[in-house]
């Protein structure tokens, strides 16, 4: 159905019916209004700096505990199992991103990307959420159950 382009330097453009229009004079499809809107350009930039945040956040969350790994060890109540307890809080993050792409691709095709990237996101803040009070009130296992999440 596709048409493999023939040169590869020019620009492949991509139309969206309403971005064409039929010429009354004869059969032949005239040329685009616009390429590109400047709103849609707008928004593309707003969604590439919005998913830069995200990948950002992301990432900041995960490595929340290297980063303050000496404070931890500072504010918790001393224990010989600390190392274990610390380490266990990246085995626990990352068990769970072993079954769950498979889950959030088939939410991203049903839902739709943007309700599942905003969805993820606000799943992850709560993780984010649990896992600062468990460290507030000192509990491994909050922290635990915060990084799973």
């Amino acid at each position: 159905e596709f048409d493999e382009p023939t040169n590869l330097e020019e620009p492949l453009l991509l139309l969206e019916s309403s971005d064409i229009q039929e010429d009354d004079n004869n059969d032949d499809l005239s040329k685009p209004k616009s390429l590109v809107t400047v709103s849609s350009l707008r928004a593309r930039w707003i969604i590439l700096a919005f998913s830069c945040a995200t990948m950002t956040g992301s990432y900041y969350s995960y490595d929340t505990p290297a980063a303050l790994h000496q404070q931890i060890k500072n504010y918790m109540p001393y224990d010989l199992n600390f190392e274990i307890h610390f380490n266990l809080l990246y085995s626990i993050y990352s068990i769970p991103n072993i079954i769950l792409p498979i889950f959030g691709g088939k939410l991203s095709d049903k839902y739709g990307a943007s309700f599942s990237l905003m969805s993820f996101c606000a799943i992850a803040l709560i993780g984010q959420l649990i896992f600062a009070v468990g460290l507030y009130k000192q509990h491994w296992s909050c922290m635990f159950l915060g990084r799973a999440i």
